[in-house]
């Protein structure tokens, strides 16, 4: 196999990867995605670029417990102030 199909294998197998994962991935980064050739470099310089510029409730970092256990404060807040929550 030469190194341009082992790239390209490598970039498709990418590409899933993201497609699995589009659910989390910011909205802001994946409209300003295009899919050409190359185009892991370009999303992580979108990604970089979005966790430098990152406005949210604390510093951007990856899902640990600290994380989880504000998320979890943050829904339960929501549950008493929200007119329209329905507890199913």
């Amino acid at each position: 196999m030469t190194e341009a199909n082992k790239h390209l294998r490598c970039e498709q197998s990418d590409l899933i990867v993201v497609l699995l994962n589009l659910a989390v991935i910011p909205d802001e980064v994946v409209r300003r995605q295009t899919w050409s050739r190359g185009w892991q470099q370009r999303f992580l310089e979108n990604m970089n670029e979005y966790k430098a510029n990152f406005k949210g409730f604390c510093e951007w970092r990856f899902q640990d417990q600290e994380l989880e256990d504000a998320y979890w404060k943050f829904v339960k807040e929501q549950e008493k102030t929200d007119p329209d929550y329905k507890n199913w």
